[in-house]
């Protein structure tokens, strides 16, 4: 029990005095405080973060930076045994490649509870950068969003029909490693369990409603 830290004021003559007792509580309220926070740090979990090789369509290989943001909680989507669930993640690369601007994406959070949105495809399209992820409709329900950078902003965009034809591109979750390069991003998603339609983009998902 935090409380038995704190001197008591039971048979003590000296502490009968109202100015005795606000001083005991205001002790006991700042150890009380301290703990708690302790034990949220404790109980927190840091984003994972990671920079990570990308091929590009065009066969060029890029490096971009990821990170995963988490709440606690999560049950069965409880990515550690600290019960912490993936919320939002971040993509963060320079833009022009070979200039020093670096343009950040981020997820979208899910409402009532559901599978939160995550990158599947990173990608250069006419001269822009496209993200396509994977976020939920409802309830075991998965959609594919289609976001290109263009005029300093992300816009959201049906998928094209090449789209539908495209392989996961990204590493599929999260890693605190320093670099995922190529061969280490597939050996990883060859050793997770993970659908067909986080590996490919499959029209199958399409048919959700």
């Amino acid at each position: 029990d935090i409380y038995r830290m704190c001197p008591s004021s039971r048979g003590n003559a000296t502490m009968n005095n109202e100015s005795a007792r606000k001083i005991i509580f205001d002790y006991c309220s700042q150890i009380f405080t301290i703990f708690i926070a302790l034990l949220l740090v404790a109980c927190s979990k840091l984003p994972s973060e990671w920079q990570e090789e990308v091929k590009l369509s065009n066969d060029k290989v890029i490096i971009i930076s990821r990170s995963t943001d988490y709440v606690s909680g999560g049950g069965e989507w409880a990515s550690n045994p600290g019960l912490h669930a993936p919320d939002i993640r971040h993509i963060e690369f320079k833009f022009p490649f070979e200039s020093s601007q670096k343009i950040t994406w981020k997820s979208q959070p899910e409402k009532d509870g559901l599978y939160p949105e995550y990158p599947v495809v990173f990608d250069m399209e006419n001269g822009y950068p496209v993200i396509i992820s994977l976020g939920s409709r409802k309830r075991g329900c998965p959609e594919y969003r289609r976001y290109v950078f263009r005029n300093s902003t992300w816009h959201r965009q049906p998928l094209l029909a090449d789209d539908w034809r495209r392989k996961s591109n990204l590493l599929i979750g999260s890693s605190n490693e320093y670099l995922i390069t190529l061969e280490k991003k597939s050996l990883l998603d060859k050793s997770g369990s993970f659908t067909k339609w986080q590996k490919n983009i499959d029209p199958a998902v399409n048919e959700c409603r």
